[in-house]
């Protein structure tokens, strides 16, 4: 997630780039990132529910943390729901993990 921050916001709004090598840049980083995804989980079959959650839960859990911190007062609804998802999430693991511990 830190990269494609780095590829779109520091690069290509602040015009570093242009658009179009944005996007081939963020294609090649999303199919580096699909292959090590595979190459992990042994194309799919070596996860559980466990892994599956950890993967969402990271890609989720970068925005709903800094969204409220870097929007300043233009959507003040986020203070109210990103700890209402963070909490969500965090009942899923807790849900997730005791069918395995058990």
């Amino acid at each position: 997630m830190m990269a494609h921050f780095l590829v779109v916001y520091f690069g290509a709004d602040n015009g570093a780039y242009p658009f179009p090598l944005a996007m081939l840049l963020l294609a090649i980083l999303y199919l580096l990132i699909c292959g090590l995804v595979l190459r992990w989980s042994g194309n799919g079959s070596a996860w559980d529910d466990r892994h599956r959650l950890a993967l969402i839960s990271g890609g989720l859990s970068l925005f709903l943390v800094l969204g409220p911190l870097t929007v300043g007062s233009q959507y003040p609804i986020m203070y109210y729901t990103h700890p209402v998802y963070l909490t969500l999430l965090w009942i899923t693991y807790r849900y997730v993990n005791r069918r395995f511990v058990s």
